[in-house]
């Protein structure tokens, strides 16, 4: 029997008849698996989410086999950017007679560091005050009883003080390390690995020593070559360190295992400084 249209008013009416038979056909299917569908995108997306979050803190507490992590030791050596960073007081006007510098460098350029440049300086001082403090005396007794158009002498001297305390400064100034250049930066890591690794006083040759070197030039060619790109023979220099650095943290760990575990701890390495390192510059 073919379903018939009962019109009632403007809209048609649809028999029981075609009611019973629509009810035939089944949505739940296509439904069920558009939520399957979507169960499993929302499953893998969390997936994927937590194995990024894995990976993210592996890496974080892993360390970089070439550069290490940041350790006390490795915070405290200066980088070539430090040189742009600082910025140096500079002191306008006329200087007083007795004028001292409000500062002193606290890391100078020379390789002995800030405590022996500063006795140098006191030395400068007390030199200076041997050399006109007496004629300072002289001068004022003879004053006493010159005339006026002597006086010039007086304003001489002061010229000479103005000046002495001029120079004061610039030597401040010019043994400042923060006023050097980057081979100057590169001897000061040098004498701070020494400092810190030696074993006695003069050690330079110890496993410790060499290694802690080693670190110091590879943090300072690695900041540089990260910014030049095209510099290849300091990309190959920083190669060979790399490689020179295992062997002889190599030949550490064979003489003896806590002295190499400390040194490696020092540095902010772990054992995987030990094995192929390939470098990607």
């Amino acid at each position: 029997m073919i379903p018939v249209f009962q019109t009632v008013g403007i809209r048609p009416a649809i028999s029981p008849f075609l009611l019973s038979f629509k009810s035939q056909f089944h949505t739940s299917t296509s439904l069920n698996l558009k939520y399957k569908s979507s169960l499993a995108v929302r499953r893998r997306k969390k997936n994927q989410e937590r194995r990024a979050e894995i990976l993210k803190k592996k890496h974080e507490n892993k360390s970089d086999p070439i550069f290490g992590v940041k350790t006390a030791f490795t915070e405290t050596l200066f980088r070539q950017s430090d040189l742009y960073s600082f910025s140096v007081e500079k002191t306008d006007g006329a200087l007083p007679v007795n004028y001292i510098p409000q500062y002193w460098p606290n890391h100078t350029s020379w390789i002995r560091g800030a405590t022996d440049a500063g006795k140098t300086f006191e030395a400068c001082k007390f030199a200076k005050a041997l050399r006109f403090d007496p004629l300072q005396e002289e001068i004022d007794k003879s004053v006493t009883s010159a005339a006026k158009d002597d006086l010039g002498i007086v304003g001489d001297l002061r010229t000479v003080f103005d000046s002495e305390s001029n120079k004061r400064d610039a030597i401040g100034r010019i043994m400042d390390l923060r006023n050097s250049n980057t081979k100057t930066l590169r001897l000061r890591n040098i004498q701070l690995a020494i400092e810190r690794f030696s074993r006695k006083p003069g050690d330079t040759g110890s496993p410790e020593v060499q290694a802690a070197v080693m670190t110091t030039k590879i943090i300072f060619l690695g900041n540089h070559v990260k910014t030049q790109n095209h510099d290849k023979h300091n990309a190959r220099r920083l190669r060979i360190l790399v490689h020179k650095r295992a062997a002889m943290l190599k030949y550490l760990r064979r003489e003896s295992p806590k002295r190499y575990l400390e040194c490696i701890k020092s540095l902010g390495l772990d054992n995987s400084v030990l094995r192929e390192i390939t470098l990607k510059l």
